[in-house]
């Protein structure tokens, strides 16, 4: 990884000191994508090697569709409860 005063010194001298983002938005595109290995920015990628485990094995913590599962559940048996109740009232 270099220091960041040689990233910089790096991009200024290929696309100068200013860089108009009305003018050329690409070009932060083109920077990122040219410079990416040499600022050793992690890309929120998988490590490699190969595909990870699924989320819910990955430790104790449900993922979020196995929460919506279970207040899905819950939801229905609170609807059936509520029928129930507002059957025998009436």
């Amino acid at each position: 990884m270099i220091s960041e005063e040689k990233f910089i010194d790096r991009v200024i001298a290929e696309y100068g000191p200013v860089i108009d983002m009305r003018e050329n938005p690409q070009l932060i595109i083109e920077i990122i994508r040219k410079f990416h290995d040499l600022a050793d920015v992690p890309d929120g990628g998988l490590p490699p090697g190969g595909v990870g485990p699924p989320t819910s094995v990955q430790g104790d913590e449900p993922t979020n569709t196995e929460i919506m599962r279970k207040l899905l559940d819950i939801q229905r048996t609170v609807s059936r409860i509520q029928k129930d109740l507002s059957g025998k009232t009436a």
